[in-house]
């Protein structure tokens, strides 16, 4: 059922480590996996390195691959500086008279 571009011994493990944190795989669920990682190829993904994320992590289901931008998280100050300059151009109306009528009423259910 594991198609041969995902390794058999990390499915294995994929389904060991379910059963680790009580969540074992129903062979449906094993299905759905295996959609999952299908899919996550198809959008251009490894799906082997996503399979190994989701162990490593003890994770339930399969993911894109959370660590590929690690490089780019922090900023410079400039780059921080630069963004919060232009947030600061951008022109935020009030909410129109319609909008606000709605929200009081709303406001009002809820109390």
């Amino acid at each position: 059922m594991v198609p041969d571009w995902i390794d058999p011994e990390s499915f294995q493990a994929f389904r060991d480590m379910r059963k680790l944190i009580k969540k074992p795989l129903t062979a449906y669920a094993e299905k759905l996996i295996v959609i999952e990682l299908c899919r996550l190829k198809t959008a251009g993904e490894n799906p082997q390195a996503c399979l190994d994320q989701s162990i490593r992590n003890c994770w339930q289901d399969v993911f894109r691959e959370r660590d590929k931008d690690l490089g780019r998280r922090h900023t410079s100050a400039d780059e921080s500086q630069a963004y919060l300059a232009a947030q600061d151009k951008i022109k935020v109306e009030p909410p129109n008279a319609d909008i606000m009528k709605l929200v009081r009423s709303a406001t009002r259910r809820a109390a």
